[in-house]
């Protein structure tokens, strides 16, 4: 498989399976509230510019809603994807590289952009005001009836921020990695993207895409942006959700993986930006 085509394939996956968060690529680099971009094919975000640099009001420090309760991301993909995990003292033949005193985890993989996102801790921050009056939504639509906006952009309204995390994507329809957990002694349950635990590769076969020991990633986020009604022209500033919103307004016509996302008859203008 082509590197070029694992971006696309890696986002789409976790957008299909997630429904409403977008993949950030890569996903161990961060990004921020108040990003504005474009989705290419539907599923890759291309950041372009910001709240601020388009003259739209935006403070971070006051309009934001900070997330002080941790929750686990254990984000691995439905299909191609098996996870083995072996504790110190064991032996256990699908991991035949690990040594006996050694902890660690074996990963296979048969589908190409089959991917694991693991994080003990994730924290999710939002724009608080993103409808009504005075609202984001708001700001966005005087912005695109003076020009300033494009039909075509969206902002990231919501993010997922982890403090630690492990990613690992297969660049291939079969490829196995083996990791070894640095560290002795009893260390309890083995877990990726548990901060207490440092894996390093003991073997690879295939191609393997490894961030291990990420820190300070966004590796999720949900958008915003402009929809219009195709009957009656009204205009909307929506996220992009699962019913509607996984079309991208970039397309011309529906495809057959825009026609997965759509759950009612309602039908919106689909162009492309000139």
């Amino acid at each position: 498989m082509s590197t070029n085509n694992l971006p696309l394939l890696y986002t789409k996956g976790i957008r299909k399976q997630t429904k409403l968060y977008y993949a950030n690529w890569l996903p161990n680099q961060k990004l921020s509230l108040g990003v504005v971009g474009q989705l290419i094919d539907n599923y890759f975000f291309q950041p372009l510019t910001t709240l601020k640099d388009l003259g739209i009001d935006f403070n971070p420090a006051t309009d934001v809603e900070v997330d002080e309760d941790p929750t686990p991301l254990d984000l691995v993909s439905n299909k191609g994807v098996t996870i083995n995990f072996k504790v110190a003292g064991e032996i256990d033949p699908n991991l035949p590289n690990l040594p006996q005193g050694k902890a660690g985890v074996g990963i296979d993989f048969s589908q190409e952009g089959s991917f694991i996102l693991k994080a003990e801790k994730t924290f999710e921050s939002r724009i608080r005001n993103v409808d009504g009056p005075e609202s984001l939504g708001q700001k966005i639509l005087e912005a695109y009836k003076k020009g300033t906006w494009k039909w075509y952009y969206s902002v990231i309204f919501s993010i997922v921020e982890a403090p630690y995390a492990d990613y690992i994507i297969s660049q291939s329809s079969n490829s196995k990695v083996e990791l070894q957990v640095n560290a002795d002694g009893n260390i309890g349950k083995v877990e990726l993207g548990n901060a207490d635990l440092n894996f390093s590769v003991k073997t690879q076969s295939g191609n393997v895409l490894k961030m291990l020991s990420s820190k300070n990633s966004t590796p999720l986020f949900r958008l915003l942006g402009i929809k219009k009604n195709i009957l009656s022209g009204s205009v909307v500033v929506q996220p992009y959700n699962f019913n509607l919103n996984g079309i991208n307004p970039q397309t011309e016509s529906f495809t057959k993986d825009t026609k997965d996302f759509v759950e009612d008859d309602t039908e919106f203008l689909i162009v492309k930006p000139r």
